[in-house]
């Protein structure tokens, strides 16, 4: 979705009317007709240690130069450069990104991630951050393939991306469930979206949005989809990561579930399950693509299924 104009900025003015004092309600229409509210405003001010404690430990994961996709109001990025990080936050809305330099982000630009490539001139990133269920912006299949790919362009060789997004298998409400049954019709995933935000008088534009569930996403991304030991299926949080270099073993945790990272070398892949692939996300060979994560504890509260996991 590209920059709104300011009768499509109902999210924008939503955030900006909290810092003035109204708490405001985030109205979601998707195209079948439903609507629901999404919450409130403040919950995209919510302080750091309110966070559940999933998302705080996810932040652990950040390093070096930082990009906030989807970055709102800036409660995340804020908080990694609090840690001392160097934080770029990009969101389509110019009225987020003045809530986000209001608030103290030092560097917040209007920007479609749709449109991120070198040429942006925003130089490399070492963590991207899709939180707050901003998976979602791959959209679909087809475009997960083009926005990772972009993503991909923006990063260093020792890149890790931590994100979110929600299993929909878990919004069990009956208007959901012939939603996702129509999508598979389509032949659609069944998490994809087709929604606008409405504040007040003010609507966005219809945007496509992506819920994916973890064997979903190993599926796309070139893995097995196998379950793995201690991973349930539906319900609490999950939280995955890993990265270009082969940082995780030094993280202790829960047992191991799925992500990928890629290495220098392609040795760590040759004793996989289906040996060396191709990964449809970005068409690159992905000689040295291993899928290991580790959940962090505290993510299995609460009926959003979130999880966090690095593609690179």
């Amino acid at each position: 979705m590209d920059s709104v104009t300011e009768d499509q900025n109902a999210f924008g003015r939503l955030l900006q009317a909290y810092l003035d004092g109204d708490d405001g309600l985030e109205i979601v229409e998707r195209d079948d007709g439903f609507v629901g509210v999404a919450g409130r405003a403040s919950a995209y001010f919510t302080p750091e240690r309110a966070w559940p404690a999933h998302e705080r430990a996810a932040l652990a994961w950040a390093r070096g130069r930082v990009l906030d996709i989807g970055c709102g109001a800036g409660r995340h990025g804020l908080a990694l450069q609090e840690r001392g990080l160097a934080v770029v936050g990009v969101d389509t809305s110019p009225r987020a990104i003045a809530v986000c330099t209001r608030r103290g982000l030092r560097e917040a630009r209007v920007l479609d991630v749709a449109r991120l490539s070198p040429d942006a001139g925003l130089g490399a990133f070492d963590t991207l951050l899709l939180l707050g269920a901003n998976l979602g912006l791959l959209g679909s299949a087809a475009g997960a393939r083009t926005l990772l790919g972009r993503l991909h362009a923006v990063t260093s060789a020792r890149a890790r991306i931590i994100a979110e997004s929600r299993d929909p298998a878990a919004m069990s409400a009956p208007a959901h469930a012939a939603y996702r049954a129509a999508n598979r019709r389509q032949g659609r995933l069944p998490g994809q979206l087709r929604l606008r935000i409405r504040y007040r008088q003010y609507v966005t534009p219809w945007f496509d949005y992506l819920f994916i569930a973890r064997g979903e996403l190993e599926r796309l991304t070139g893995g097995d989809g196998e379950a793995r030991d201690g991973v349930r299926a539906g319900g609490g949080g999950r939280v995955h990561c890993s990265d270009r270099e082969g940082g995780h073993g030094r993280v202790a945790g829960p047992r191991v579930t799925a992500a990928m990272e890629r290495r220098a070398d392609a040795t760590a892949t040759r004793a996989l399950p289906g040996g060396l692939r191709r990964n449809p996300f970005t068409g690159v060979s992905n000689e040295g693509l291993v899928r290991h994560a580790q959940p962090i504890a505290g993510a299995e509260r609460g009926g959003l299924d979130s999880y966090y996991l690095s593609p690179f």
